[in-house]
């Protein structure tokens, strides 16, 4: 397997384990997200799970990424399932070996619709459990400053190096 198709597959990997972590839903045999790797024209998408509505999510780490044509073509091959674009951003550096992230970690990319739903979402939960929206803001900034980590193999924020 090839150097970039090596750092595309870990990416898509981290994604699905980031997912988990936080309780979605997926047809894998443990009832969590999938990575989903068959390619070509037919494949719809490189991470299946639900978060209350099926998603097709693409996972791309790459260096120089169209993120309105690539989140474009996600789309059209989840139809009629939401689609999402995951990006890793990571550079050649003069002088070091191995490719580092720029800005950002990591970035979903969505339309300005999914982007409502999430928000119409969040109201919603924190006006019927205020108590659940509780516990999941303090999750969220734990994540938000890097203290959640996986393993050994990951840096300090949980992406894998």
């Amino acid at each position: 397997m090839s150097k970039q198709k090596n750092q595309g597959t870990r990416f898509e990997t981290w994604v699905v384990e980031f997912l988990a972590r936080y309780g979605m839903a997926g047809p894998s045999k443990d009832g969590g997200p999938v990575r989903h790797s068959e390619g070509g024209s037919k494949d719809p998408g490189d991470v299946i799970y639900d978060a209350g509505l099926r998603r097709i999510d693409e996972g791309k780490h790459r260096e120089q990424l169209n993120p309105h044509k690539t989140l474009g073509e996600a789309r059209r091959k989840a139809r009629p399932l939401s689609s999402a674009l995951w990006f890793k951003r990571t550079v050649k550096q003069e002088g070091k070996s191995i490719r580092t992230p720029q800005g950002e970690r990591v970035i979903v990319c969505c339309t300005p619709e999914d982007w409502a739903w999430l928000l119409m979402c969040e109201r919603a939960l924190r006006h019927t459990n205020p108590e659940v929206f509780r516990v999941l803001i303090e999750r969220h900034n734990e994540v938000s400053v890097g203290t959640v980590k996986l393993g050994p193999d990951v840096d300090d924020w949980g992406l894998p190096v």
